[in-house]
């Protein structure tokens, strides 16, 4: 099981919307592992959370190599799931709370939401 989070250009939906849209989103869930394909400010996010929780996937994923050499980061290392304007991420549940911290810390930065989906479903604007 691991914990999801989507971080979202705010003006995609409201907080009110929100629910309905997710239910429907959760089917399909982004377009891929190419970060790419995401708005500037979702991809700076994204470069900025990379540090901390190197990608599972895609064309960032932590190698075989970095893995030997860094005893530890199998924790750390999460799903991200793109589209142009949402990012979900899921992390195992040791490092959710950190996930979050840093979520909380940096979208505000970047201009991004933050849906928590997989907890209370709290929404955090800039």
């Amino acid at each position: 099981m691991s914990y999801d989070i989507l971080v979202f250009d705010p003006d995609l939906v409201s907080d009110a919307d929100f629910p309905a849209w997710w239910e429907e989103e959760e089917g399909v869930l982004g377009t891929g592992y190419d970060p790419a394909v995401m708005s500037p400010d979702l991809q700076s996010l994204y470069r900025e959370l990379r540090r901390y929780f190197p990608a599972l996937n895609g064309p960032d994923a932590v190698d075989d190599a970095t893995r030997g050499a860094r005893p530890g980061i199998d924790e750390y290392i999460v799903d991200y799931v793109f589209a142009p304007r949402y990012m979900c991420i899921s992390v195992g549940w040791p490092r959710a709370r950190d996930l979050v911290s840093r979520l909380y810390e940096t979208a505000p930065r970047h201009g991004i939401a933050i849906a928590r989906v997989s907890d209370d479903g709290e929404i955090v604007r800039p």
